[in-house]
């Protein structure tokens, strides 16, 4: 093993990539160990340490293998390092981003599944991203192990992103798409566990319709700024915007050991408790980190304004007394989560007070300095 060391080590002064003075010997040696323990080819450590010196940070990206190594004892894993295109792909990962060496060490099955079930080739789709998150979601038995699922997946998801992203496997467009849909999806899906969890303990929330009807109230989550834009980065928080069918009205609770319901909450109180769910679920740190970060402050009254607002109460409140900035938060308005169909009826209808031209150039050059002359052709 000493001659192996020997040459990686002459290998690597030949090269220059490595700061001189320091001890390189250990680094190496280890390597070497680990490689023989794994029972891996001879001419694995020197693949490892050729890809390695190609980086931008050599040192590192020997340290993160070595590290690496120490930690992982599945079998699929080393399987990807069989030829050297697979070495060469783990060792750029680990030699440019100290973020995505992080998540594969967080979990190595990520890195697997990413490698033998997904690809790096194609892109994967919304439909997809979602069944999965559902799927694991809807299997847990508390909003505890939902949180769970939900930072799980993100890192999956972050990890497959920004792999593809760092090999050139995707373009610009596709990892923008990626993380805004992973974002919509995580609302989405957060949504649903908290009705579900409020419906159990309060039952259904109901309001009566203009013809007298008693209709279960809906919820929609829009997504504002980037998230409604689709332009989400790798360290994006999420502007969101909670809006149910209406206030007046309660739940139905649920049934009473000794007959009848308790438990009922007006649908204003049920809904807000839903707004703060939702956020908790994606903004909260536990110990697996967070979601996303949620920014509830392009809603109505900012920072002073309810959590969830209804319909009725919105319409009011944009048709009487919308401050501008409050309609210009709605340029980018998408409904991202729940019933979708409640966001696009709230945007249809409050669309002639947000109307673009609605706008003076002095309002746009105050929000848009760089930029008015372009906002303004087109308007």
């Amino acid at each position: 093993m000493g001659k192996a060391v020997d040459q990686l080590i002459q290998l690597i002064k030949t090269n220059a990539r490595l700061p001189e003075g320091e001890d390189h010997g250990s680094l190496i040696s280890s390597l070497v160990e680990q490689a023989r323990s794994r029972g891996l080819d001879a001419e694995f450590p020197r693949s490892v340490v050729k890809s390695a010196l190609q980086t931008a940070d050599p040192r590192s990206a020997l340290a993160r293998m070595v590290r690496l190594m120490s930690s992982v004892n599945d079998p699929n894993f080393y399987s990807l390092l069989e030829d050297k295109d697979g070495i060469r792909s783990l060792m750029v990962i680990l030699g440019y981003s100290n973020f995505l060496s992080s998540l594969i060490m967080r979990s190595p099955d990520d890195y697997i599944w990413l490698m033998r079930k997904v690809g790096l080739s194609e892109h994967r789709t919304m439909a997809d991203m979602r069944f999965d998150l559902m799927t694991g979601a809807q299997a847990q038995t508390d909003l505890e192990g939902v949180a769970r699922v939900l930072r799980r997946n993100k890192y999956r998801e972050v990890l497959r992103t920004g792999v593809r992203d760092l090999l050139g496997s995707a373009s610009l467009e596709e990892t923008v798409l990626d993380i805004s849909s992973l974002a919509e999806i995580s609302v989405d899906v957060a949504v649903e566990a908290a009705y579900r969890e409020l419906k159990e303990k309060h039952g259904i929330p109901i309001h009566t319709t203009d013809n007298g009807m008693n209709r279960p109230c809906r919820f929609c989550v829009l997504g504002m700024g980037k998230l409604g834009g689709s332009e989400l980065n790798y360290s994006s928080d999420i502007d969101l915007f909670y809006l149910y069918t209406s206030h007046e009205g309660m739940t139905t609770g649920r049934p009473a050991p000794s007959g009848g319901y308790r438990d009922a909450l007006e649908n204003h109180r049920f809904f807000v408790r839903m707004g703060e769910i939702v956020t908790g679920l994606l903004n909260d740190r536990t110990d697996e980190g967070i979601v996303f970060r949620v920014d509830l402050r392009l809603r109505p009254e900012g920072e002073s304004g309810e959590i969830a607002y209804s319909l009725p109460s919105l319409e009011t409140y944009y048709e009487s007394w919308g401050r501008t900035i409050d309609r210009l938060a709605l340029l980018k308005a998408r409904a991202v989560a729940g019933e979708k169909r409640l966001g696009e009826e709230f945007l249809e209808r409050i669309s002639p007070s947000v109307r673009r031209q609605n706008f003076s150039a002095l309002v746009l050059r105050m929000i848009y300095p760089p930029h008015c002359s372009l906002m303004q052709q087109n308007l």
